[in-house]
């Protein structure tokens, strides 16, 4: 499996002006990979997440997934939102086995595949609770193994961990590390955190204020690994001096816009 985005360009409109996003943006991922994208507000990652999964596809250049052209969603690539996106009528096995019901036709075989997918997130025991009744951090595993019962190629989330606190973050960082090494799913995921990218990436993508590619490096470090080691303090230099450097130009140019001596 191999994701390939060639001459990547976006145009929208934002407040009557017409802008672009991505500028020719070209890269490939492979699969296994587990690739972290970094970059500042309004960068465009969502954006760039969007046109994979499939939602977004009034952009310029090639998207290509094993060859054939996104242009719409499809199961072979999964999404899980920041804000879970669980369906409240439907207990928790329910939610998770929902999207099978055109692949496994029997119920009862759906719910046993479902299961497995709950006891690769812990949440065997809360199969048939309420979502409701869940924290937040549980609805993320959720949702998780929802978009994983489906079996995709490649996995897409979308800041899935921003909203939860920071012991919930932690133990979900553990769970999506444990998932990726046991069956080895590509994975793409959004964030603003660089001391998330480093736990849990082989693979780190950062884009500037103008959606540009300006640092790609892969992190083989071994799991689990340790802030204070020193390929990650290495590893969170480059990537702070880069999203320095967009920071910096970015508010160079807003700032030009007001003043005409810059």
């Amino acid at each position: 499996m191999t994701l390939s985005i060639q001459d990547l360009n976006l145009k929208f409109s934002s407040k009557g002006k017409s802008q672009q996003l991505f500028n020719g943006l070209s890269l490939e991922i492979n699969k296994s990979d587990f690739v972290c994208i970094l970059g500042p507000s309004g960068c465009g990652k969502s954006s760039f997440l969007n046109i994979i999964a499939g939602f977004e596809n009034n952009y310029e250049g090639k998207v290509l997934f094993n060859g054939e052209v996104i242009n719409k969603p499809d199961i072979s690539r999964a999404v899980v939102f920041q804000d879970y996106a669980l369906f409240p009528w439907l207990n928790v096995i329910e939610n998770v086995s929902f999207g099978l019901k055109k692949k496994i036709p029997n119920k009862g075989d759906r719910l046993l595949h479902a299961v497995r997918y709950l006891e690769l997130v812990d949440l065997v025991n809360f199969a048939k609770s309420k979502v409701s009744e869940l924290s937040g951090g549980m609805q993320q595993r959720v949702a998780i193994a929802r978009a994983l019962a489906v079996r995709p190629e490649i996995l897409l989330l979308d800041e899935p961990l921003g909203a939860l606190d920071e012991i919930s973050r932690k133990n979900l960082q553990d769970e999506l590390i444990k998932i990726w090494k046991e069956i080895r799913q590509t994975i793409l995921f959004i964030t603003h955190s660089v001391d998330e990218a480093l736990l849990l990436a082989n693979r780190i993508i950062v884009l500037n204020s103008n959606s540009e590619k300006v640092l790609d490096i892969e992190f083989n470090a071994s799991y689990p690994r340790s802030l204070s080691s020193s390929e990650c303090t290495q590893q969170r230099s480059a990537i702070k001096e880069a999203l320095s450097f967009t920071q910096n130009k970015k508010q160079k140019i807003e700032t030009s816009a007001f003043d005409p001596g810059i």
